[in-house]
């Protein structure tokens, strides 16, 4: 397109050179007569200010000044008054200047300056004869008529050169006139030639330009509208408007390329969406490699499709797995094949792409060596397969195994192809790390259950098994304490205590770890609705006894019943251990607040003391096992540790929270807040 548009010429630049130039004749034309009009027009006119109207001027002036001279003098011969005198004598010289500068005004026109110099002779005679003696004196001679004939002289030179000048002004507004509408007619005549001038070639380039330009904005036009099928005329126009048909039926065709291309990308992109939803729908590794196989070949028009899956690793065990479609394109590759084409996914992987094999492309050496590429294409063309394109199936770094698909020999493979391909790699190598990873977490799990298993039973046996001899152990410890046995010497009642009070001690130990078993192996079946307000009340009723010995009161607030769904033991067990504690820990004379109550759909119990109080590091761990308060070491209040573990446990069991407001001196809180029915509440989270 581009020769053709540059042999023609620029055949637009150069009808619109000629419509500039005819455009610039006629404007130069229309100036040079215009100004010509123009300048004479303006020497007439300057004729007319500069010369006939001052030489006028100067005329009237003169026969006004005269007249008044003559009037003055012959008033003054009537009356004999001296200021007719004296005025006459006052503007003598400056008509005297006058009548010097009279008739040099009038130098430059010969007739004008000969009538000019008769009224200057007529004047000077007049004064000379006649108004000067008239105003010499008074009894002058009395020449009152030869002084009239004589000025009446100078008045009709006067009138005859007003003549000549009007007659001069007529001629030349007449000629200004006569000129004016010369240069008018001659300038419209210039703008109609000019006119035509342009407009002949203005036509025929309008005629070349207009009606392809048209056509090619029609033709944009129906190509916004979606019309992509829509072309320019390339064949028609001058030189420049064909290369812009030619121009853009190439975006044309370029644009239809590329919507076929987004066309072809955007039904991969919704075939590797649907085929994520249905790998994603299990997690059996079976039932998402080998029944993926069919619909992926047949969108892609493969005629055959291979799946190879390496074993796990040591992090993400897991089998191999190869697979194959149709079932007569059963594979039965060399070791070194299979070798070459992991190598080859790899690579692909690495470089986030796939890579082709055509025995018709020369093969890219960072994949393959030539040999290594001529084993590979004559092993596919021994299986009748020409195009083959190996797609590796990964995770993050790790290459998990490649699918690879085969096209008969008139089908090649697009980018687009490859892009969907490379994305449903993805997509297979995360259902495979998915489906081993659960797998691995199943078998995970199922140890952990084992083992736990294993440590409830191997914590009830040893607490039954110590049971039974710290029973026979305590038992003769009370017979030799209270003198069945006989007298005890006091030299062994200090043993005696201490072996008590540690027993005592281990049989709180082994009563929390039996509890700890107990809730740990419970379940959900013997939940019943337990009113929280009564449960507290027997709790309370139930230390009575032992806050009376260490002088500390009980306080019970609830209000009516507040029932939740639970193991009535285990919520008794949590309001019996933090009751405990708070009596263990106050001081005498001191207060305990026991409060239940009800907010929102939550039950809330409030267990307040006024005791020892936790220091803010302490309470970081307080609900650890076997974890116990440094004050409370301090002080040599004993304490399993298990308490407040046993207690969040059971809490944590009920889907409720447990926390703690504590201050060192000033006493603690412990809010437990509990969901009436916690099989409709989420798990708490830490």
């Amino acid at each position: 397109m581009a020769t053709r548009a540059g042999s023609t010429g620029s055949s637009a630049t150069r009808r619109i050179v000629r419509l500039v130039v005819c455009a610039l004749v006629a404007i130069v034309l229309l100036v040079v007569v215009g100004a010509s009009a123009m300048a004479l027009l303006r020497h007439q006119l300057v004729t007319l200010a500069d010369r006939i109207e001052p030489q006028t001027h100067l005329n009237r002036e003169l026969e006004q000044s005269l007249t008044v001279a003559r009037d003055q003098a012959r008033d003054y011969q009537l009356t004999g008054v001296a200021g007719f005198a004296d005025a006459y004598r006052t503007a003598r010289p400056e008509l005297g200047r006058r009548l010097d500068a009279f008739v040099p005004a009038f130098a430059g026109d010969p007739e004008l300056a000969e009538v000019a110099a008769a009224e200057h002779r007529a004047a000077v005679a007049w004064l000379t004869r006649f108004g000067d003696p008239a105003v010499a004196g008074p009894g002058s001679e009395d020449r009152t008529a030869a002084s009239a004939a004589a000025f009446e002289r100078v008045v009709a030179l006067n009138d005859r050169l007003e003549d000549l000048l009007q007659r001069r002004t007529v001629d030349l507004v007449a000629s200004s006139t006569a000129l004016l509408a010369g240069g008018i007619v001659a300038i419209a005549a210039i703008a109609v030639l000019g006119t035509l001038l342009v407009l002949w070639p203005g036509l025929a380039a309008l005629r070349s330009i207009g009606p392809p330009l048209q056509s090619l904005y029609a033709t944009a036009q129906a190509q916004r509208s979606g019309r992509l099928a829509a072309r320019a005329d390339p064949e028609h126009g001058v030189a420049e408007i064909r290369a812009v048909a030619s121009a853009f039926n190439d975006l044309a065709d370029n644009n239809e390329r590329n919507q076929a291309r987004l066309a072809a990308d955007l039904a991969n992109t919704q075939f590797v969406a649907r085929l994520s939803r249905q790998v994603n729908h299990t997690l059996d590794l079976d039932a998402v490699i080998t029944p993926s196989l069919p619909p992926i070949a047949d969108w892609f028009g493969a005629a055959a499709a291979w799946i190879r899956v390496w074993d796990g690793t040591a992090d993400v065990p897991g089998e191999g797995i190869v697979g194959f479609h149709p079932p007569e394109a059963a594979p039965s590759s060399p070791l070194v094949l299979i070798n070459t084409a992991r190598h080859v996914a790899t690579l692909a992987w690495l470089r986030e792409t796939c890579h082709v094999i055509d025995p018709d492309v020369p093969p890219d050496r960072d994949y393959l060596a030539p040999g290594e590429h001529q084993a590979l294409v004559g092993h596919l063309q021994h299986l009748g397969h020409r195009n083959v394109v190996i797609a590796p199936l990964g995770s993050g770094h790790d290459v998990l195994g490649y699918l690879a698909l085969a096209r008969p020999p008139d089908r090649r493979w697009s980018a687009e192809d490859v892009d969907a391909l490379h994305r449903i790699g993805q997509v297979l190598g995360q259902a495979i790390v998915h489906a081993r990873v659960f797998r691995r977490e199943q078998q995970l799990v199922a140890e952990l259950q084992e083992l736990d298993a294993r440590k409830q039973n191997f914590v009830s046996m040893v607490s039954h098994e110590l049971r039974t001899p710290l029973a026979a152990i305590v038992g003769h410890l009370e017979l030799v304490q209270g003198g069945d046995l006989g007298e005890v010497a006091p030299t062994f009642e200090r043993s005696l205590s201490a072996m008590s009070r540690n027993s005592a001690r281990l049989g709180r130990l082994i009563e929390d770890l039996l509890v700890i078993s107990r809730v740990e192996g419970s379940d959900e079946s013997s939940h019943r609705l337990v009113d929280l307000c009564e449960l507290a009340g027997d709790v309370c009723q139930m230390h009575e006894n032992r806050a009376a010995s260490g002088e500390v009161a009980i306080r019970l607030h609830t209000a009516g019943r507040v029932e939740v769904t639970g193991n009535d033991q285990e919520l008794e067990r949590v309001i019996s251990n933090l009751l405990g504690n708070a009596i263990k820990f106050s001081p005498p004379g001191s207060r305990i607040d026991v409060q239940v109550g009800q907010v929102g759909d939550d039950a809330v119990l409030c267990v307040r003391d006024q005791g020892l109080g936790i220091s803010e590091a302490d309470q970081r761990q307080l609900f650890d096992r076997f974890f116990r308060a440094s004050n409370a070491l301090a002080s040599g209040i004993p304490g399993t540790g298990l308490g407040l573990a046993i207690t969040k446990q059971i809490v944590t069991k009920h889907r409720g929270t447990i926390a703690v407001s504590s201050e060192v001196g000033r006493g603690s809180t412990f809010t437990v807040t509990l969901p009436r029915d916690f099989r409709h509440a989420r798990p708490p989270t830490d």
